[in-house]
Protein backbone atom coordinates (compact mmCIF):
# COMPACT_ATOMS: atom_id res chain seq x y z
CA UNK A 1 0.00 0.00 0.00
CA UNK A 2 1.14 3.50 -0.86
CA UNK A 3 1.90 6.16 1.43
CA UNK A 4 0.55 9.64 0.49
CA UNK A 5 4.08 11.42 1.00
CA UNK A 6 5.26 8.22 -1.64
CA UNK A 7 2.41 8.88 -4.72
CA UNK A 8 5.56 9.30 -6.50
CA UNK A 9 6.65 5.81 -5.83
CA UNK A 10 2.96 4.37 -6.68
CA UNK A 11 3.67 4.18 -10.53
CA UNK A 12 4.45 1.09 -11.55
CA UNK A 13 8.27 0.45 -12.07
CA UNK A 14 8.99 0.64 -15.62
CA UNK A 15 9.13 -2.35 -17.58
CA UNK A 16 12.33 -1.78 -19.93
CA UNK A 17 15.04 -3.73 -19.53
CA UNK A 18 17.63 -1.46 -18.78
CA UNK A 19 20.22 -4.17 -18.95
CA UNK A 20 19.05 -4.56 -22.82
CA UNK A 21 19.67 -0.81 -23.16
CA UNK A 22 23.38 -0.29 -21.37
CA UNK A 23 26.10 -2.62 -22.09
CA UNK A 24 29.49 -2.45 -19.87
CA UNK A 25 30.87 0.17 -22.43
CA UNK A 26 28.47 2.39 -21.72
CA UNK A 27 30.12 3.02 -18.50
CA UNK A 28 33.64 3.37 -19.16
CA UNK A 29 34.31 7.32 -19.20
CA UNK A 30 33.17 6.83 -15.35
CA UNK A 31 35.98 6.85 -13.01
CA UNK A 32 34.32 3.36 -11.00
CA UNK A 33 32.42 1.74 -14.02
CA UNK A 34 29.51 0.08 -11.66
CA UNK A 35 27.92 -2.08 -14.29
CA UNK A 36 27.00 -5.52 -13.56
CA UNK A 37 29.42 -5.21 -10.74
CA UNK A 38 28.94 -7.49 -7.88
CA UNK A 39 31.00 -6.07 -5.42
CA UNK A 40 32.44 -2.49 -5.87
CA UNK A 41 34.64 -2.34 -3.66
CA UNK A 42 36.30 -5.53 -4.59
CA UNK A 43 37.09 -4.46 -8.19
CA UNK A 44 37.64 -0.90 -7.09
CA UNK A 45 40.39 -0.70 -4.26
CA UNK A 46 40.68 2.97 -5.03
CA UNK A 47 36.90 3.47 -3.54
CA UNK A 48 38.67 3.88 -0.53
CA UNK A 49 39.62 7.30 -1.13
CA UNK A 50 36.27 8.28 -0.40
CA UNK A 51 36.13 8.31 3.47
CA UNK A 52 31.94 9.01 3.36
CA UNK A 53 31.90 5.07 1.24
CA UNK A 54 34.04 3.23 3.34
CA UNK A 55 30.87 2.09 5.62
CA UNK A 56 28.10 2.40 3.06
CA UNK A 57 25.60 -0.31 1.18
CA UNK A 58 27.22 -1.69 -2.27
CA UNK A 59 23.54 -0.18 -3.54
CA UNK A 60 23.49 3.53 -2.25
CA UNK A 61 27.93 3.50 -3.69
CA UNK A 62 26.00 2.30 -7.00
CA UNK A 63 23.46 5.35 -6.75
CA UNK A 64 25.93 7.81 -6.04
CA UNK A 65 28.44 6.36 -8.88
CA UNK A 66 25.14 5.92 -11.56
CA UNK A 67 23.19 9.80 -10.76
CA UNK A 68 26.52 11.91 -9.89
CA UNK A 69 30.23 11.20 -12.05
CA UNK A 70 30.16 13.86 -14.28
CA UNK A 71 30.49 10.96 -17.35
CA UNK A 72 27.64 8.87 -16.29
CA UNK A 73 25.44 7.81 -19.65
CA UNK A 74 22.54 8.53 -17.38
CA UNK A 75 22.02 11.95 -17.93
CA UNK A 76 21.67 11.68 -21.55
CA UNK A 77 19.80 9.13 -21.47
CA UNK A 78 17.21 10.08 -18.68
CA UNK A 79 16.90 13.66 -19.11
CA UNK A 80 13.98 14.18 -16.52
CA UNK A 81 15.62 14.03 -13.08
CA UNK A 82 13.03 11.99 -11.63
CA UNK A 83 13.21 9.29 -14.77
CA UNK A 84 17.12 9.23 -13.90
CA UNK A 85 16.91 8.86 -9.85
CA UNK A 86 14.18 6.21 -10.40
CA UNK A 87 16.63 4.21 -13.13
CA UNK A 88 19.79 5.19 -11.26
CA UNK A 89 17.85 3.20 -8.04
CA UNK A 90 17.04 0.33 -10.52
CA UNK A 91 20.11 -0.14 -11.82
CA UNK A 92 21.62 -0.13 -8.15
CA UNK A 93 19.75 -3.16 -7.40
CA UNK A 94 16.78 -1.02 -5.34
CA UNK A 95 13.65 -1.82 -5.59
CA UNK A 96 10.86 0.94 -6.31
CA UNK A 97 7.78 -0.64 -4.53
CA UNK A 98 9.79 -2.32 -1.82
CA UNK A 99 12.11 -0.10 -1.37
CA UNK A 100 9.89 2.95 -1.36
CA UNK A 101 10.64 4.97 1.99
CA UNK A 102 14.70 4.48 1.79
CA UNK A 103 14.53 5.76 -2.45
CA UNK A 104 12.14 8.46 -0.90
CA UNK A 105 14.80 9.53 1.60
CA UNK A 106 17.36 9.51 -0.98
CA UNK A 107 15.77 11.21 -3.86
CA UNK A 108 14.58 14.17 -1.31
CA UNK A 109 18.45 14.49 -0.07
CA UNK A 110 16.78 13.38 3.32
CA UNK A 111 19.70 10.96 3.84
CA UNK A 112 22.39 12.58 5.61
CA UNK A 113 24.85 9.93 4.50
CA UNK A 114 23.78 10.61 0.90
CA UNK A 115 24.24 14.29 1.12
CA UNK A 116 27.87 13.61 2.21
CA UNK A 117 28.56 10.96 0.08
CA UNK A 118 27.27 13.10 -3.10
CA UNK A 119 29.26 16.00 -1.70
CA UNK A 120 32.61 14.31 -0.90
CA UNK A 121 32.21 12.13 -4.80
CA UNK A 122 31.24 16.32 -6.64
CA UNK A 123 34.49 17.84 -4.76
CA UNK A 124 37.18 15.15 -5.67
CA UNK A 125 35.84 15.29 -9.66
CA UNK A 126 36.75 19.13 -9.19
CA UNK A 127 34.38 20.14 -11.83
CA UNK A 128 32.36 23.16 -10.49
CA UNK A 129 29.91 23.03 -13.67
CA UNK A 130 28.79 19.86 -13.28
CA UNK A 131 28.59 20.26 -8.74
CA UNK A 132 26.22 23.33 -10.12
CA UNK A 133 24.47 21.42 -12.25
CA UNK A 134 23.54 18.86 -9.59
CA UNK A 135 22.81 21.27 -7.31
CA UNK A 136 20.34 22.96 -9.21
CA UNK A 137 18.62 20.03 -10.78
CA UNK A 138 17.83 18.91 -7.31
CA UNK A 139 16.50 22.52 -6.57
CA UNK A 140 14.15 22.07 -9.66
CA UNK A 141 13.07 18.99 -8.60
CA UNK A 142 12.30 20.00 -5.20
CA UNK A 143 10.48 23.25 -5.97
CA UNK A 144 8.56 21.02 -9.15
CA UNK A 145 7.06 18.82 -6.08
CA UNK A 146 6.19 21.76 -4.21
CA UNK A 147 4.35 23.08 -7.19
CA UNK A 148 2.61 20.41 -7.83
CA UNK A 149 0.73 19.91 -4.37
CA UNK A 150 -2.70 21.05 -4.12
CA UNK A 151 -3.73 24.28 -2.56
CA UNK A 152 -5.54 24.00 0.39
CA UNK A 153 -6.78 26.35 2.80
CA UNK A 154 -9.96 27.30 4.81
CA UNK A 155 -10.00 31.07 4.08
CA UNK A 156 -10.13 32.59 0.52
CA UNK A 157 -7.35 34.68 2.21
CA UNK A 158 -5.22 31.35 2.52
CA UNK A 159 -6.13 29.95 -0.68
CA UNK A 160 -4.76 33.20 -2.41
CA UNK A 161 -1.53 32.94 -0.58
CA UNK A 162 -0.60 29.40 -1.42
CA UNK A 163 -1.53 30.70 -5.02
CA UNK A 164 0.82 33.79 -4.46
CA UNK A 165 3.43 31.03 -3.18
CA UNK A 166 2.89 28.88 -6.26
CA UNK A 167 3.12 31.82 -8.19
CA UNK A 168 6.85 32.71 -6.91
CA UNK A 169 7.70 29.14 -7.11
CA UNK A 170 7.11 29.18 -10.91
CA UNK A 171 8.96 32.77 -10.66
CA UNK A 172 12.19 30.43 -9.21
CA UNK A 173 11.38 27.68 -11.34
CA UNK A 174 11.94 29.84 -14.42
CA UNK A 175 15.29 31.00 -13.10
CA UNK A 176 16.74 27.99 -12.41
CA UNK A 177 16.29 26.51 -16.15
CA UNK A 178 17.66 29.70 -17.32
CA UNK A 179 20.54 28.70 -14.91
CA UNK A 180 20.70 25.30 -16.00
CA UNK A 181 20.59 26.40 -19.66
CA UNK A 182 23.73 28.26 -19.33
CA UNK A 183 25.40 25.43 -17.07
CA UNK A 184 24.55 23.45 -19.88
CA UNK A 185 25.87 25.11 -22.34
CA UNK A 186 29.27 25.45 -20.50
CA UNK A 187 29.31 22.00 -19.84
CA UNK A 188 28.45 20.77 -23.24
CA UNK A 189 29.48 23.36 -25.45
CA UNK A 190 31.70 22.00 -27.94
CA UNK A 191 29.16 19.09 -27.93
CA UNK A 192 25.90 20.82 -29.80
CA UNK A 193 24.17 17.12 -30.54
CA UNK A 194 24.84 16.23 -26.98
CA UNK A 195 23.48 19.67 -26.08
CA UNK A 196 20.56 18.98 -28.36
CA UNK A 197 19.85 15.73 -26.40
CA UNK A 198 20.08 17.17 -22.63
CA UNK A 199 17.75 20.39 -24.01
CA UNK A 200 14.99 18.40 -25.85
CA UNK A 201 13.21 17.11 -22.93
CA UNK A 202 10.33 19.45 -22.54
CA UNK A 203 8.90 17.97 -19.16
CA UNK A 204 11.63 19.47 -17.17
CA UNK A 205 10.56 22.96 -18.43
CA UNK A 206 8.32 25.42 -15.87
CA UNK A 207 6.10 25.75 -18.40
CA UNK A 208 5.18 22.17 -18.97
CA UNK A 209 4.78 22.00 -14.77
CA UNK A 210 2.31 24.79 -14.93
CA UNK A 211 0.46 23.10 -17.53
CA UNK A 212 -0.18 19.83 -16.25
Amino acid sequence: MCLKRNLYFCLKPTVMSLIEIFNTEDFNKMIFNPFKVKSLKNKYPKLKMFKTFKDSEEQMIKYVLYMYDQNTPMKEQFPDLKVRKEQAAILSGYDLVKDNEKLHDIFFFLSGKLVDMVDEFLRKQNNRIWSMIVSNEQTFFEYQTKLLSPVEGERDKDILQALQIKSKIMDDLNTINDRLDSYYMKLYGEDQELLKVIKADKRLTPEFIANL
